[in-house]
């Protein structure tokens, strides 16, 4: 056995212990009411701001409540891991990233959920397979399954346009993206939930892929949800789709689908969105090279991780004890300064 694989097993070893124990004597304070967390293989104590985004939330909302971080590094400890997080008593919300959106989903669905809990799967998670959030809900005998990607991004975009599109859909022009001619790179699990919402809102889609089989594959399980036929190709559809195309998003897990050079020759109306925040949004970036960052039309991936915040926090924290209206608002004011 090399190192590296030892050295993983051990930290999942660790985290398990570290979990069905009590973490906050370990932390040296005291234990909350209420415990949330980030769950991920790819180390998101190192670079997720969810948890700076959920603890200054419970902090104005005058809640006793924690949010961690939790690396786990193998998947074979997802079940005991799901399993320990839904039998604690004070388990709110655990928001989950990769890689276990879709195999924290398909392990969920077989466990023996905790007595006096039954499971309320949104019609996202139904049909994409995969989920980001997991909201306990003790109380109302509620375990909540949730997809927030397709929201966050969708909340990010409608906030660039403004108004809804002339003549746009059969959804009365309620969402300023119906209608939309949309390029979205990738088909991963955020490119499917946000490809799920964008149809649902009434966009005309086109999907591209370096494996096309995979970009078809993705058009197939939106197609039921969709209003128009959705567009499928390989990455060399990229220049001549972006060309068509009023918003272009980028859900690629590396690298960019078009070059600061090719963002440069396209309409200046154009939006660029990527779904990655940070040192990571390679796309975001080279729409900065581009010069576009002045038209106000570039969402970083921090508005899309905002948006994804913004609607679990607004299931969750109620249930922790806070009023909708007081969430929505402090919301609002957290929006005006990390946004």
């Amino acid at each position: 056995m090399s190192a590296h694989c030892h050295d993983a097993e051990e930290a999942g070893a660790k985290l398990i212990e570290y979990l069905e124990n009590d973490p906050f004597a370990a932390l040296a304070r005291p234990r909350p009411r209420w415990i949330s967390g980030i769950l991920g293989g790819e180390r998101p104590s190192r670079y997720s701001e969810s948890p700076v985004l959920w603890n200054a939330l419970f902090k104005r909302l005058g809640l006793d409540a924690v949010f961690l971080a939790f690396d786990l590094p193998r998947v074979q400890d997802l079940p005991n891991f799901l399993r320990t997080f839904m039998d604690e008593p004070g388990a709110l919300d655990l928001t989950i990233t990769n890689p276990y959106k879709a195999p924290a989903w398909d392990t969920l669905s077989r466990l023996t959920l905790p007595t006096g809990l039954k499971l309320e799967v949104s019609v996202r998670v139904e049909a994409l397979g995969c989920l980001n959030h997991l909201i306990v809900d003790r109380g109302g005998g509620r375990l909540i399954a949730e997809n927030t990607d397709g929201i966050g991004m969708c909340r990010a975009l409608e906030d660039v346009l403004g108004s809804p599109k002339a003549g746009a859909s059969t959804l009365g022009g309620k969402s300023p993206l119906a209608g939309r001619r949309i390029l979205l790179a990738g088909s991963g699990g955020a490119a499917a939930s946000i490809g799920w919402e964008l149809v649902r809102m009434g966009a005309r889609l086109t999907i591209v892929n370096i494996v096309e089989a995979d970009a078809r594959l993705l058009a197939a399980r939106l197609a039921p949800y969709a209003e128009s036929p959705i567009e499928v190709g390989g990455w060399d559809l990229i220049p001549a789709a972006a060309r068509e195309s009023e918003i272009i998003v980028s859900a690629i897990s590396a690298g960019t689908p078009l070059d600061a050079e090719g963002i440069a020759r396209l309409p200046s109306e154009t939006v660029f969105a990527d779904a990655r925040y940070g040192a990571a949004a390679e796309f975001a970036q080279a729409a900065a090279e581009a010069g576009r960052l002045s038209s106000g039309r570039v969402v970083d991936g921090r508005a899309m991780l905002f948006g994804q915040f913004a609607a679990a926090v607004t299931i969750a924290c109620p249930i922790a004890g806070a009023a909708k209206g007081v969430v929505e608002q402090v919301v609002c004011e957290m929006k005006r300064k990390y946004c």
